[in-house]
């Protein structure tokens, strides 16, 4: 069994009961023809609940909205609450209403038995799943919350003369709440199907899937690491590669060829994020030659806080006076990224704006007959790009995965890491692989 027990133990274990706690897994009314008798014994034996002092776990009796209120929350992470006019689980009502896990109303009493609906919306909405909207498979209830949490495993009714219920109005019991804690703690909730929601999960927020785009076709199967310690696809139609900027410094290129790295991409320049100024990488043209030297293939990136086309304009051809005199079989990459900064320039930029950018950066870089490329993580992938948008470019994934866990794929360039290590280079050093059309 996989537990997820953290410091919330402790924390849980008076959520269930006011009552003195039974911390063996001794109760009276909980044995093997018990349908959750493996949760609640697993649960106690963690200290995470308890019983009655006459030894029984009264696996039937309901539970109070402040102590499902506060089961749920902890279960799932949240930090514990101190005491308030309310009661002792003041807090946990109070947290959960600023966080928007419950509505104004919701709960009228702390002390009223919590209804199963009202656990399904607020386990739900604390892990930050979708509302969603596909079919119910519940006959009694279309609430998008609750059919979340369905595809989840968590919750998912009963079965009535042939007919799946959530029994909505229902109390929810103390056994059904074990179970409901115990799958919290225990479920890859974030892995929710993808298929069933129509919806990726990522950072705690969900993406519509876009129909038109590639999926990711690897597994943990699809790659090796070689006798440097590299990354490469085990069907052999990959190379290994590394990128550097100034934050790098003296570079032995030499090493780094000897040592199995196949090709480098060379930072150019970079634009403040906050003066907006575009400022030439001062170790450019040394990692340029060197690289060449070694005879590795090169590309180059600039990164990027263009906030208008105009800006990206400026930035190709700011790139492209630089690349004159060198020969790249690589391409010419719009790096832009989110900087962690409150008077950042970017910071309101819209998905259409960027999308736009890098458009026409690609598209000035292309005039000239070189290759161009968009790199992107993740996050902004899904929250920014219009990934239709730039599916005709070639794209750079930065996912420090053991394998791509981005959704799409497409991408002919994936940055696998941040801290690699390669003989030649002081320090950690990003590295990639470049899937090929065919085995060089």
């Amino acid at each position: 069994m996989k537990k997820r027990w953290v410091g919330m133990l402790l924390a849980l274990s008076m959520a269930l009961t006011m009552m003195a706690t039974v911390t063996a897994c001794a109760f009276t009314d909980v044995n093997e023809d018990l349908w959750c008798e493996q949760e609640i014994l697993d649960l106690t034996e963690a200290g995470v609940i308890g019983g009655y002092e006459d030894g029984t776990y009264r696996p039937y009796n309901t539970l109070s909205c402040g102590a499902a209120l506060k089961l749920v929350l902890l279960a799932a992470g949240y930090p514990e609450q101190e005491p308030t006019a309310a009661g002792a689980l003041g807090g946990y009502y109070d947290y959960a209403l600023q966080k928007g896990f419950i509505d104004e109303g919701e709960i009228t009493s702390l002390k009223a038995d919590a209804s199963r609906l009202l656990v399904a919306r607020l386990t739900a909405r604390a892990l930050k799943l979708p509302e969603l909207d596909i079919e119910s498979p519940y006959a009694d209830t279309n609430d998008g919350y609750a059919k979340a949490l369905y595809t989840t495993g968590i919750m998912q009714g009963k079965e009535v003369f042939g007919v799946r219920k959530l029994c909505a109005a229902d109390s929810i019991k103390r056994g059904e709440m074990a179970a409901v804690v115990w799958r919290i703690m225990n479920t890859e909730w974030k892995d929710i199907s993808r298929e069933a929601t129509g919806l990726i999960a990522f950072q705690g927020k969900w993406y519509d899937i876009v129909e038109e785009l590639p999926k990711n076709p690897y597994n943990e199967e699809s790659f090796f690491h070689d006798e440097y310690g590299y990354r490469r696809s085990v069907d052999g139609n990959s190379r290994v590669g590394i990128d550097v900027s100034s934050y790098q410094q003296d570079i032995d290129w030499e090493a780094v060829a000897a040592s199995g790295v196949e090709f480098a991409i060379i930072r150019a320049a970079y634009r403040g994020y906050g003066s907006g100024a575009l400022v030439e990488d001062g170790y450019f043209h040394q990692n340029m030659q060197g690289a060449l030297d070694a005879g590795l293939d090169v590309g180059v990136y600039i990164f990027s806080q263009a906030i208008t086309e105009a800006e990206a304009i400026e930035e190709a051809e700011m790139v492209l006076d630089m690349v004159q005199s060198y020969p790249l079989t690589l391409p010419i990459v719009f790096d832009w990224e989110k900087v962690s900064s409150s008077s950042a320039r970017t910071n309101k930029i819209s998905g259409e704006m960027l999308t736009a950018c890098a458009n026409a950066f690609c598209d000035r870089v292309e005039q000239e007959g070189y290759l161009s490329a968009v790199y992107f993580y993740q996050q902004i992938g899904y929250a920014l790009y219009d990934l239709v948008g730039i599916c005709d470019r070639s794209w750079w994934l930065a996912d420090y995965n053991a394998v791509p866990a981005f959704y799409y794929g497409g991408y002919e360039l994936w940055q696998y890491t941040s801290s690699g290590t390669v003989p030649g280079i002081k320090g950690n050093v990003d590295m990639n692989v470049q899937f090929l059309q065919e085995v060089k």
